[in-house]
């Protein structure tokens, strides 16, 4: 159960509590990483992850072949079975129901 000694309201106006700033703004991944190490490095990476994909790593072909072509769509049919989904039926009916 919460101490209800400890709980108190806002104060009208300025509150230190209170977050005016609201969520703080997420970083574009792809920028940050550009930022960080630049286009020599992007090429780097690259270059090494072609280098084991050359000798036979997997994962390392797998990444280059889902970054350049993407990745295939995967459907997932978790409800139906495979069968199609029938429209719902709803009635509707007129008049009132005093007669």
């Amino acid at each position: 159960m919460a101490n209800n000694e400890n709980l108190k309201p806002f104060k009208k106006g300025h509150d230190p509590r209170r977050n005016l700033d609201g969520r703080p703004q997420l970083i574009d991944l792809k920028e940050a990483i550009h930022d960080e190490v630049g286009d020599d490095g992007i090429r780097t990476v690259i270059k090494a992850l072609y280098n084991k994909a050359i000798k036979g790593d997997v994962r390392a072909i797998q990444e280059l072949l889902d970054r350049g072509y993407h990745k295939p769509t995967q459907h997932t049919d978790v409800t139906t079975n495979g069968k199609d989904i029938s429209p719902p039926i709803s009635w509707v009916q007129s008049g009132s129901d005093t007669d």
